[in-house]
């Protein structure tokens, strides 16, 4: 019989590795947790599968089939989504609309069990009372079976549609929110653009006071102003907009006017993927000179290259020559509108 003796610094590293793996898993058994029934999930939803191909009627195979494929996918959907919601920052913002604040205490695995759970035990109830009133004979089963496929379908394609008005809001971080610029004059649908679409994502109300990054669109000739009120982003029409203030540009240093050129930035675009976009950048080009204590009209911060910073701002002179200097040539003098006699 061969007997192991461990050395004592053997012993030591054993220990040592033991504390820390039970360590590690008490800091994220959620997570582990919610990989084992995520995995679980697969199997049981192929098992549904399975039976519901057996099914007696066309629509049981169906329904069963479906409840079957959302056991299989919704944690991983649910996930997807979350991501997708937080700006791809699910382990920083654990937080889905549904949720709010409560969502980032919880974090994000135990709010996917939870979101996971209520949808598949809102739809094994419609489909159980299906089940029973087949057995009973009391009628209604169809009925039932067909609004269990309905809640499927719209459990994924809602949920999608509020990741995706979630997802518009995660760039409000870009946005100076020191002070609001304009003041909107009537209730108006608030619109973003993803790929091809201009799409309705909520409402501000008529008074709402927001503040701008400078970006605008023009859509069927109307003019759209990217804004938010510090809680949700997104375009409006640039005439619904009354101005709080006017703001005075003096130059603050003596400096060349550089030619602005547009050009194209890689932004990443709702959905995690990678897209071009055409964003105005400045060039060595010298079309003009500026001297301190001149008043200038301002046109926005102008990006330096094509993948830089936003570190120069346009400006335009009083011969109508358009161009940039850098930011901090430029002073702002915000100066509120009077309205009192409106």
């Amino acid at each position: 019989m061969v007997i192991f003796v461990l050395d004592g610094f053997t012993i030591l590293f054993i220990i040592l590795l033991a504390i820390g793996g039970a360590y590690t898993i008490i800091n994220n058994i959620v997570a582990i947790i919610f990989g084992i029934i995520a995995i679980g999930a697969v199997f049981g939803g192929a098992y549904v599968i399975f039976t519901g191909i057996k099914a007696e009627t066309i629509l049981e195979k169906i329904t069963i089939s479906l409840q079957g494929f959302v056991m299989m996918t919704v944690c991983f959907v649910i996930t997807i989504l979350i991501d997708v919601g937080t700006g791809h920052r699910s382990f920083e913002k654990a937080q889905f609309i549904l949720f709010g604040s409560i969502g980032q205490k919880m974090g994000v695995y135990l709010v996917d069990l939870i979101l996971s759970l209520s949808v598949m035990v809102a739809i094994s109830i419609v489909i159980q009372i299906a089940k029973c009133l087949k057995i009973n004979h009391n009628g209604g089963d169809a009925f039932f079976n067909i609004l269990a496929i309905i809640l499927m379908f719209l459990i994924y394609i809602g949920g999608s549609w509020l990741a995706l008005k979630d997802s518009f809001n995660n760039s409000i971080h870009k946005f100076d929110l020191e002070t609001p610029t304009y003041e909107l004059l009537e209730d108006t649908s608030i619109k973003n653009e993803f790929d091809f679409f201009f799409l309705t994502t909520g409402r501000f109300k008529a008074g709402t006071q927001l503040f701008i990054d400078g970006y605008d669109t023009v859509k069927k000739d109307i003019k759209y102003i990217e804004v938010t009120d510090g809680k949700r982003m997104g375009y409006v029409p640039e005439s619904l907009l009354r101005e709080l203030y006017t703001i005075l540009y003096t130059i603050n240093t003596d400096s060349p006017v550089y030619r602005i050129e547009e050009g194209y930035r890689t932004v990443t675009v709702p959905g995690g993927r990678s897209g071009r976009m055409k964003a105005p950048i400045a060039t060595e080009e010298i079309v003009g000179f500026v001297t301190k204590g001149m008043q200038v009209d301002g046109m926005g911060t102008i990006y330096d290259t094509s993948d830089g910073e936003l570190t120069y701002y346009g400006i335009i002179l009083a011969d109508g020559t358009e161009g940039c200097i850098k930011k901090e040539y430029i002073d702002e003098v915000k100066v509120p509108i009077d309205i009192s006699g409106q």
